[in-house]
C-alpha cells in the first residue's frame, strides 16, 4: 500500500474520512480491504438497481 497522505493537502474532516474510506490508519491485509469494498460493491449494486426498478416502474 501506498504511504499515508500528508494532512497538508485535504480539510482536517476530509483527512479523518478519507484515511477510514482507504483503510489507511488500520493494520489490516489486503484481503480484508478486498472484502471491504466488495460489500460496498454489492450495497452500489443493489441501490443502482432499486432506482432503475423504480424508474423503469415510473414509465411504465
Amino acid at each position: 500500500m501506498r504511504p499515508p497522505a500528508s494532512k497538508t493537502r485535504r480539510g482536517p474532516g476530509g483527512t479523518i474520512f478519507w484515511d477510514l474510506l482507504t483503510f489507511e490508519r488500520l493494520m489490516t491485509n489486503q484481503v480484508i480491504h478486498l472484502i471491504y469494498w466488495a460489500g460496498l460493491g454489492v450495497i452500489a449494486l443493489i441501490a443502482f438497481g432499486t432506482v432503475g426498478a423504480a424508474v423503469g416502474v415510473a414509465l411504465r
